[in-house]
């Protein structure tokens, strides 16, 4: 049993282990660390970090569609004025105003 305990201390250990990010403070695992693993616990704990992350990722993804259909919200107001714009124009042109009347 101490073997196993002095196993897992040393594959922690390794440059290939889990390394702190100091902005997230959430633990990093590189692929040669993860196909190594053989203790339960450290899976597991493996598996809900990527459980959080994926809800993080999920989260920005809804973020970023949330503000693309803004933006296109937005595209489409600007479509409508530039075509009441035109409109404006070329009725004011054809009302006899010069043609160098800016809307």
């Amino acid at each position: 049993m101490a073997s196993a305990a002095q196993d897992t201390s040393r594959i922690s250990t390794e440059s290939n282990g889990p390394s702190k990010d100091n902005t997230t403070k959430e633990v990093a695992y590189s692929l040669e660390y993860l196909k190594g693993l053989t203790n339960v616990a450290e899976i597991q704990e493996c598996l809900r970090q990527l459980e959080l992350e994926e809800t993080k990722v999920d989260a920005d993804l809804d973020d970023l569609l949330a503000e693309r259909e803004e933006l296109e919200a937005t595209l489409d107001k600007l479509e409508v004025l530039e075509y009441v714009k035109h409109s404006k124009k070329q009725r004011l042109l054809q009302e006899g105003y010069p043609c160098f009347v800016y809307l």
